[in-house]
């Protein structure tokens, strides 16, 4: 180490070399930065989603179970299908374009896979620093125990997840910019003392191999612009910060809307008859004066066909209303 000598010309060319490292280092150092900022932001966003998942579930395990009581007693089948629980869930969390639609989940992904895959050349253009030094990060585990299943099984949770562990892949590409930044910071430093006349730890050949690589590694990075990213995930977490999560009561309404709109359309109109459902609709608040369909069960008497249509009518309203604004939730982020 230390035995390289150089010429007056190899000095008056280090001065140059030296000022494009320490370009190529300011260029590093704002990247990375950049990925820090993006990191931070990502992992609080997924977190706080995390946090409104795992509130939703304990809501809507509630009212299924209400829900379900019922069904028992009556002995119906109580299972719903998966689309409801995407429809409530992304209202109550107000998860929108982004794990919604999935684009903020997919281009996420893209830049996961884009990180790892630069990630070698700058192992290749490291001096004197062994790949084992690095430390790949792998995704850590999102579920918690205690999810309902058909939580996890829904497309935004799934989404979610997704999206968790592709920032938890962009912290190995932060490593290797990080990498990148001390190797440019070292070349910096080795063609200071060949500007001084001093000798260098490696060959003018090894060093200008090295420095071209890191340049190459500069102009991939300069393909991640993070900015709308970044700005995407800000506008997820936005505007899931401006919904409160609903009641069970009110998730439990919303099941029951669902329900009844199926029964009108398998021509089953006549479970509405049983006392223990009108009884329980009354209780929960769906029917009544002040109810979701303002409208009396008449709890004891039998309900003629044409008001049983009615009722069911009313129900068909509400739940284009519930799904007309998860469409609209999962449109705009606005």
């Amino acid at each position: 180490m230390g035995k390289n000598k150089y010429s007056e010309a190899d000095r008056i060319q280090a001065s140059t070399l030296e000022r494009e490292m320490q370009q190529l280092s300011n260029d590093f150092y704002l990247k990375q930065a950049e990925l820090k900022l993006f990191n931070v932001r990502g992992q609080l966003c997924t977190t706080y989603l995390k946090y409104n998942f795992v509130r939703f579930s304990e809501i809507y395990s509630q009212a299924y179970d209400s829900y379900s009581d019922v069904m028992m007693i009556v002995r119906m089948n109580a299972k719903f299908e998966q689309e409801i629980i995407e429809i409530l869930a992304g209202l109550a969390i107000g998860v929108a374009l982004g794990l919604g639609g999935g684009l903020l989940t997919a281009t996420i992904s893209g830049t996961a896979a884009l990180a790892i895959g630069v990630g070698s050349e700058v192992i290749e253009a490291s001096i004197g620093v062994a790949s084992k030094s690095l430390t790949e990060v792998n995704g850590a585990d999102l579920q918690p125990t205690g999810l309902h299943p058909g939580v996890i099984g829904s497309r935004l949770w799934k989404n979610l997840a997704t999206s968790y562990d592709n920032f938890q892949k962009i912290q190995y590409f932060y490593q290797n910019v990080g990498l990148a930044f001390g190797m440019a910071e070292r070349l910096q430093g080795q063609f200071a003392l060949m500007k001084n006349g001093l000798s260098t730890d490696y060959t003018l050949p090894k060093l200008l191999e090295a420095k071209n690589k890191l340049i190459k590694y500069r102009e991939k990075l300069s393909t991640y612009d993070l900015n709308n990213l970044t700005s995407d995930i800000e506008k997820t977490y936005n505007t899931a910060r401006k919904f409160l999560l609903p009641s069970a009561r009110k998730i439990e309404q919303d099941l029951w809307l669902f329900w009844m709109v199926s029964i009108r359309h398998n021509g089953q109109l006549d479970y509405l008859n049983r006392n223990e459902i009108k009884d329980h609709l009354d209780y929960i608040g769906v029917f009544g004066r002040n109810g979701r369909l303002n409208e009396w069960s008449r709890s004891g008497y039998e309900l003629g066909y044409q008001y049983l249509l009615r009722l069911t009518e009313k129900a068909v309203w509400e739940t284009a209303k519930i799904r007309e604004s998860y469409r609209l939730i999962n449109l705009s982020i606005n």
